[in-house]
């Protein structure tokens, strides 16, 4: 097969499995658009802002900072009621969810709750921004840099091609936890001597080790039982959640078990 034949049938395939509801929707035209925000955003991490910094002291917003937190405790408040009351819709086969493509309000405001959990990716980009501004760049990990970049770029392909169905159930766990954790960090923001109210760091960490452990298991089941859901998508799901599970297993050992000792 040639390169041209081959760029044919992708383009064929995009465009017959996209889902033409969200195409006109911010961000959701081109994949070009959102690959390139990322490719913008690890340049930026990885290498421009920490030569800007190299000279520079640290910056201090710590109102632009509660903003920021604040905005995106809102903004994840808000789309987690849209995807729970979107669930509370959905009947269930064999405990499965498959995405609805119909034009009915139900269906949209579904595929709007996918949306808006994609646009709260795109934004959260900008905590290690805030970081590298900071001259902590010993917090730019690979796994802080893997998550945020990532789930960018799934969270888009998932609006794109499925805005609804099982993925639905992880995306609610994860605004729980972002509930918390930008809670957590519009308090640590005001300054040190918010440190003594900070105790539950530990537990936020364990909160999201459960939650990965919860949507492996749940994408296992989907994945073990047809049910009209992508096999394919589901095993991707599964891969993807078993490496943030690592991922963060490590973390946590690094940071309080291995650091206790």
């Amino acid at each position: 097969m040639n390169r041209t034949s081959l760029t044919w049938n992708v383009s064929r395939l995009y465009h017959q499995y996209a889902d033409p509801r969200v195409k006109d929707w911010p961000l959701m035209e081109r994949p070009v658009t959102v690959i390139s925000l990322v490719a913008i955003y690890l340049l930026i991490v990885k290498h421009l802002g920490p030569q800007h910094m190299a000279n520079r002291k640290p910056y201090v917003f710590t109102k632009l900072l509660m903003t920021y937190n604040v905005s995106l405790v809102i903004l994840t408040s808000y789309t987690l009621y849209e995807i729970f009351v979107s669930v509370l819709h959905v009947d269930f086969d064999k405990g499965c969810m498959v995405v609805d493509y119909s034009n009915t309000p139900m269906a949209i405001r579904m595929a709007g709750a996918s949306w808006f959990y994609f646009i709260s990716k795109v934004i959260e980009l900008l905590d290690t921004v805030f970081i590298v501004a900071k001259k902590k760049q010993s917090q730019v990990t690979f796994l802080h840099v893997y998550h945020h970049s990532t789930m960018v770029l799934v969270c888009w392909f998932v609006t794109k091609f499925m805005p609804g169905g099982m993925k639905f159930f992880p995306a609610l766990m994860n605004c729980c936890i972002h509930i918390l954790m930008y809670s957590y960090y519009g308090l640590a923001a005001l300054g040190p001597h918010m440190q003594k109210y900070l105790w539950w760091k530990k537990y936020l960490t364990r909160l999201q080790i459960v939650q990965f452990i919860l949507a492996t298991t749940y994408l296992t089941y989907s994945f073990m039982v047809p049910c009209g859901y992508p096999r394919l998508i589901s095993g991707f799901g599964i891969v993807y959640s078993t490496t943030f599970l690592s991922l963060f297993l490590n973390f946590y050992y690094q940071a309080y078990i291995k650091k206790a000792r």
